[in-house]
């Protein structure tokens, strides 16, 4: 296993490499259906007012086990060695698969249509090129995304250049994650008390 950042294992394996694509390509393949299946039983319970705050709530869920992982994941790291953390990244997705084999589809009314893929992405890219709100949106997620990805993948170089233990790693990328936590469960707060509603 050779990590990222300078900090390197004996032990060598295919490398993060090949793992972060595999990853990439699961993420892909699901992108958008828990968010779909989410709202759609939101629509069947008539309670679509209410998604902002569900989304807020399931989102918050998602970041809680970010927020709890990377401490467990040091303290394995440095017990156990680099390999270990990813390793044992195997006992929650078995959960996970196993809850998914028990979720139902809600039913939904629209008629399903098919229709070739190069025509919906095309009428989707007019849309967005016609949508001004959406371009500025673009702009904003790409920024940001980016951003946040060099401050993932550097500020543990920086921690590690300030003599910080590994142990301590975990704790600080929990720290980035709870201050997520906070500013999405604040999203009804700021709309309530922004003077330009329409943006959210």
């Amino acid at each position: 296993f050779q990590a990222e950042d300078g900090i390197r294992d004996l032990v060598r394996s295919r490398g993060l490499g090949d793992v972060y694509k595999r990853q990439a390509l699961g993420i892909a393949l699901i992108s958008g259906a828990d968010e779909a299946l989410v709202y759609d039983s939101l629509k069947n319970a008539k309670l679509e007012s209410k998604s902002k705050k569900v989304f807020g709530i399931w989102h918050s869920m998602h970041l809680a086990g970010l927020f709890f992982a990377p401490p467990i994941g040091s303290f394995l790291a440095v017990s156990l060695g680099l390999q270990a953390p990813m390793a044992f990244m195997a006992i929650p997705s078995m959960i996970s698969f196993v809850i998914c084999l028990t979720l139902k589809e809600p039913k939904t009314t629209k008629k399903q249509e098919s229709r070739r893929y190069l025509e919906i992405a095309s009428k989707g890219l007019k849309y967005f090129i016609k949508k001004k709100e959406l371009k500025i949106l673009a702009v904003d997620f790409i920024v940001f995304a980016v951003i946040a990805y060099y401050v993932i993948w550097s500020y543990q170089l920086v921690l590690q250049k300030s003599g910080i233990d590994l142990v301590h790693f975990g704790l600080v990328h929990a720290g980035f994650v709870l201050s997520q936590i906070l500013v999405i469960n604040s999203y009804s707060w700021i709309e309530k008390n922004s003077a330009q509603k329409a943006h959210f």
